[in-house]
C-alpha cells in the first residue's frame, strides 16, 4: 500500500482505496504512474498531462561515456621493507573500520530522526516516504510506521461512512474517536452548520444557547448571540413570575388592610394609568381604597384567581417590564344585605422595575 496524490483534487490517498475520500473519484485500478516523470494520472487520459508520455511508450536513455586514462604503472620497488607494507595494511584496515563505524552510526542516527519525524508528522506522505527510504532497516520502526499508515486507511473509511450518515451524532463521534485526524476541521465545520440550521429552525433561546455552548468558535456566533439575547429577553423566569404575583398580593392586602404606606410601595412614582385615569398619582390609588369602604361596608376581601397571563419586554439597557392580566374577585361584608356583595374584575396592568406602573379593570359578566 502506498500513499499517492489524488489526480483529481491532490488529496493524500492510499493507492488501494476504492475512491478518494475528499472528491470521490475512483482510485484503485483507475490510475497510472508515468514511466518518464512518475506523475499519477487517471487511465481515461490518453497520455501523461505533465510530460505527454503515452502508456507503454519506450523510454530511451543515453548514457554518457567517460574516457578513462590509463595510468602508467610504476615499477614496484622490490627493495621496500616488508614492515612498511604491513604498516600500510594496518593503517588501511583501521581507516576502513573507522569509516564503516561512522557510516553505520550516521545512518542509524539519520534513520532514527526520520522515524521520529514520520511518526510525529501526522502525514501519510511522510510516513510512506520513510518506508521508501529505509524499508526494514529497523524492524520495530518499520512495523510502527506500517501500523500508523494502516490506521490512516481505516480513518479514511470511517470518514466516508460518517459523511454518508451526515448526522450530528456521527460527526461528534468521529471527532471524539479521531481527534488528530486531518478530517477533524471539516467535521467541526459540518457540526457547526448542523447546529446552526437547528437553531434557526427552532428559533428559540434554548436552541441558540445550545449552539453557543457547543460552537464557541462557530461561524455564526455573533448572530446566535444577538438572537439569543432577543429571545431570552421574552422568557419569563420563575423569579419574574414570583415577583409579579407577590407584588399584586401586596397591593390587594394593602387595600384590605387600608394600609396607605404599603400602597405607596406598590406603585411607581409616575403612574401612567389607574382605573382608566391617565397620568394618575398615588393619591388617586388611596382615594380608591377609601371609596371601597362605604358607610355600610365592614370588610372587603380579595381573591386573585390562578389565570395569570404575563408577557415580558426588555429594553436595550436590560430594564424589564411586564404586561399582566388576571382575574380578581371582590367580596364585601355589608350591613345593608340588599346591596351587591360580590364583584369580579379582569385586571390589565403593567409592572416596571418591580412596581405597578398602570392598573385598569373591567367587570366580568356573571
Amino acid at each position: 500500500m502506498a500513499i499517492i496524490k489524488c489526480p483529481e483534487c491532490g488529496h493524500d490517498v492510499s493507492d488501494k482505496a476504492k475512491t478518494c475520500p475528499n472528491c470521490g473519484v475512483d482510485i484503485a485500478g483507475n490510475v497510472i504512474q508515468c514511466q518518464r516523470c512518475y506523475n499519477i494520472y487517471l487511465k481515461e487520459e490518453s497520455k501523461c498531462p505533465d510530460c505527454g508520455t503515452m502508456p507503454g511508450q519506450k523510454i530511451s536513455t543515453e548514457k554518457s561515456k567517460n574516457t578513462v586514462k590509463q595510468k602508467e604503472k610504476k615499477p614496484v620497488n622490490k627493495k621496500n621493507n616488508i614492515t612498511f607494507w604491513l604498516l600500510v595494511l594496518l593503517l588501511s584496515l583501521l581507516l576502513v573500520g573507522v569509516s564503516v563505524y561512522f557510516y553505520i552510526h550516521v545512518k542509524t542516527q539519520t534513520e532514527t530522526e526520520a522515524y521520529n519525524n514520520a511518526i510525529n508528522s501526522n502525514s501519510p506522505v511522510i510516513l510512506q516516504d520513510y518506508l521508501n527510504k529505509y524499508g526494514s532497516y529497523d524492524i520495530s520502526h518499520h512495523d510502527s510506521v506500517v501500523a500508523v499508515l494502516h490506521n490512516y486507511f481505516i480513518v479514511d473509511s470511517v470518514w466516508l461512512e460518517t459523511c454518508k450518515n451526515g448526522s450530528r451524532e456521527s460527526y461528534s463521534d468521529f471527532i471524539d474517536d479521531y481527534p488528530n485526524s486531518d478530517y477533524v476541521i471539516d467535521a467541526k465545520q459540518r457540526l457547526d452548520s448542523i447546529d446552526w440550521i437547528t437553531a434557526k429552525t427552532n428559533d428559540d433561546a434554548e436552541s441558540y444557547k445550545f449552539y453557543l455552548e457547543n460552537n464557541p468558535d462557530g461561524m455564526y456566533v455573533d448572530e446566535a448571540q444577538n438572537l439569543f439575547n432577543l429571545r431570552d429577553s421574552k422568557i419569563i423566569s420563575k423569579s419574574d413570575s414570583l415577583m409579579v404575583v407577590k407584588l399584586f398580593n401586596d397591593y390587594y392586602k394593602a387595600l384590605s388592610d387600608k394600609d396607605a404606606e404599603m400602597l405607596k410601595k406598590c406603585f411607581t412614582l409616575n403612574i401612567t394609568s389607574f382605573l382608566s385615569k391617565p397620568n394618575a398619582r398615588i393619591s388617586d390609588v388611596i382615594s380608591y381604597m377609601q371609596r371601597l369602604y362605604a358607610k355600610d361596608v365592614n370588610e372587603v376581601s380579595f381573591l386573585i384567581l390562578d389565570d395569570w397571563k404575563l408577557t415580558k419586554t426588555q429594553s436595550s439597557n436590560g430594564k424589564k417590564s411586564f404586561n399582566v392580566n388576571f382575574t380578581v374577585d371582590y367580596k364585601f361584608k355589608r350591613t345593608d344585605k340588599k346591596k351587591k356583595a360580590f364583584h369580579s374584575y379582569k385586571v390589565d396592568a403593567t409592572v416596571f422595575l418591580g412596581r405597578i406602573q398602570s392598573l385598569d379593570m373591567s367587570a366580568n359578566s356573571i
